[in-house]
């Protein structure tokens, strides 16, 4: 009987600068010869993306953990994601423009602070060894039937930064207990201003209580960024 022989030739080897392999690893396989590939050459388009991307990240990532270190459980996973999306729409890659961008974020888009109530209105306004902030409140937060609270408070945190973009500082202030039924509140506060601080990042945070204690439900909470600026 004729001996079958198979009409595929198995190569291994270099042949005409292209390099053969049969690998138990891997299925037969070509590449080119070892020394012969050229190294891609980064275009201004992609140096400056890189840039910008390092820039983003730099700026970003102090501010992500001082929300994360006042929000704990309560920050969204993604947050990082967006800061970095609020940042690319920057006109201006200042850090000052950066910041800006920042203002109406919620810190936890699926509990945002204005779905909870109208978000008061925060006017800043510089003195020499700090800042005197108005808020004033529109209306009382409505936290649904799922949330027993009879009254609620408002913490405001002030992240401050360096002028490289590190952060320098956090202030807290914030009011009292606020009943539900008395008349809505006009409060102003007073932040003081680190040696280093060149701008600045107000972060409201809405929270129900009862009985004086904090009622432990995301659904009473509420967190945002309302205002960025420049010191000075």
């Amino acid at each position: 009987m004729a001996k079958i022989v198979p009409s595929l030739i198995s190569l291994q080897g270099t042949l005409y600068d292209v390099t053969h392999v049969n690998s138990k690893s891997y299925p037969a396989h070509t590449r080119a010869v070892r020394g012969t590939y050229k190294r891609a050459i980064c275009n201004s388009v992609l140096e400056q993306n890189s840039m910008l991307t390092s820039l983003l990240n730099k700026a970003a990532k102090p501010v992500h953990d001082a929300l994360k270190q006042l929000a704990g459980p309560f920050k969204q996973r993604d947050l990082w994601q967006q800061l970095l999306s609020r940042m690319r729409s920057a006109s201006s890659p200042t850090l000052s423009g950066l910041y800006r961008t920042l203002e109406s974020l919620e810190i936890n888009k699926a509990y945002p602070l204005g779905r909870r109530v109208p978000v008061p209105q925060v006017v800043v306004r510089s003195d020499k060894e700090g800042l005197i902030l108005n808020m004033t409140a529109i209306g009382h937060p409505v936290f649904g039937k799922k949330v027993k609270a009879e009254q609620y408070c408002y913490e405001l945190f002030v992240l401050w930064m360096n002028k490289d973009g590190q952060l320098c500082g956090i202030e807290h202030t914030g009011t009292e207990w606020i009943q539900l039924s008395a008349p809505v509140p006009i409060c102003e506060f007073w932040i003081d201003h680190p040696t280093d601080g060149q701008y600045y990042i107000l972060c409201l945070k809405l929270q129900a209580g009862q009985a004086e204690k904090e009622v432990e439900s995301f659904a009473g909470m509420g967190m945002r960024i309302v205002g960025t600026g420049l010191w000075g």
